[in-house]
């Protein structure tokens, strides 16, 4: 595990690589409340719990950074008023231009 947390750090990094990367790290734990280490198929889903670790994963590769740096990106890559409302979150101000047609259902 620790070489795939060193790659994936390291991805991120290269500049012709990714511009963010993140892991995410589950346990399985039966009804008894014991880990499962090996394959869980065949098992039925109601006796199967998963657990997220997130205390298992380096703070360069936490969700949480992932999708803010992915965020970040986005709104850096594309013109001002595209996403507006999501800058205007973001920013905490209110930005005196419309949101561009791109083609997107409204939510």
């Amino acid at each position: 595990m620790t070489r795939l947390k060193d790659l994936l750090i390291k991805l991120a990094q290269e500049p012709d690589a990714y511009d963010v990367t993140g892991l995410i790290i589950t346990e399985w734990i039966d009804p008894s409340g014991t880990t499962i280490d090996e394959d869980a198929e065949g098992r039925p889903v109601e006796e199967v719990t998963v657990k997220l670790r997130p205390d298992a994963v380096p703070p360069q590769l936490r969700v949480d950074r992932f999708l803010e740096t992915m965020i970040d990106r986005v709104l850096v890559r594309t013109p001002v008023n595209i996403h507006v409302q999501v800058r205007e979150r973001r920013d905490g101000t209110h930005l005196p231009i419309e949101e561009a047609e791109t083609g997107a259902p409204e939510p």
